[in-house]
This record gives structure tokens, C-alpha cells and sequence, in this order.
């Protein structure tokens, strides 16, 4: 169940970063409310929303440097799971699944395989780092 929380949240987080988008002058809160619902990871939800929102100049510009281009939404999916891969200690094919099945439900089809492609890379490129900075 757990699991299931997680992906919700993950899933609701892209469509607050999305509604964001489109009406920044509503508040994260007012968003992560919108989004909300009992049976998800509400800790994660707000997490993923506020932090994506915080550091969107720097995540979008990790993007720009990758050169890659989409749909709005593919991008916040990317976005989304970019700062996940930077930010959390869960083992990152656990992350980067979960943002696949995102995809899957709300992306674009001709994304989802360049989406993998990108996170594991960036994956295992913050794996070597954190190995040689130790």
C-alpha cells in the first residue's frame, strides 16, 4: 500500500506542477490541497511540488542543457523526477519506474522512452559522483 500511496503522490505532484504552470498565482498550497486526496503520500506530494517549484530555474536549465524538448507536461515529469534522482535516498530505478508509469498515464507516447533513457543516465552519472567525492 505504501507503494500505491507514493505513486499517487507522484502522479498528483506533476499535476500541481502543471496547474502551477497555468495559474502561478495560486498558492502551492491552495495546489497541493486541489490535488490532494486521502489515500496518498501527502508528505511527498508537498515535497516534490514545493521543492520542483523552488529550484525550477536550475532544473529547467539541467534540461536546456540536456537539449531535449516536449510537451509541457513531459517536462514537469522530467523535472519532477530529475530532483527526485538530486534529492531523495531511495534507489533510483525505484524513482525512475515510478515517473515511467507517470508517463505512461499522463505523458506523451513518444516520450517515455527518451524520459528513461535521460533519468537513468543522470542516475547513474549522480551515482559516480557521489562515489568519487567520498
Amino acid at each position: 500500500m505504501p507503494h500505491r500511496k507514493s505513486q499517487l503522490a507522484r502522479l498528483s505532484a506533476v499535476q500541481a506542477l502543471y496547474q502551477l504552470h497555468f495559474m502561478p498565482q495560486a498558492g502551492i498550497v491552495d495546489i497541493i490541497e486541489l490535488n490532494g486526496a486521502a489515500n496518498l503520500d501527502i508528505d511527498l506530494l508537498r515535497w516534490v511540488v514545493t521543492n520542483v517549484q523552488q529550484q525550477q530555474q536550475s532544473l529547467m536549465a539541467l534540461v536546456a542543457h540536456l537539449n531535449l524538448r516536449g510537451e509541457l507536461v513531459d517536462m514537469i515529469i522530467l523535472r519532477c523526477g530529475l530532483f527526485e534522482l538530486t534529492a531523495s535516498k531511495l534507489h533510483y530505478k525505484i524513482i525512475i519506474g515510478s515517473y515511467m508509469r507517470v508517463a505512461h498515464l499522463i505523458g506523451s507516447r513518444s516520450f517515455s522512452s527518451v524520459l528513461n533513457k535521460v533519468l537513468d543516465n543522470f542516475a547513474k552519472s549522480q551515482d559516480q559522483t557521489k562515489l568519487l567525492s567520498n
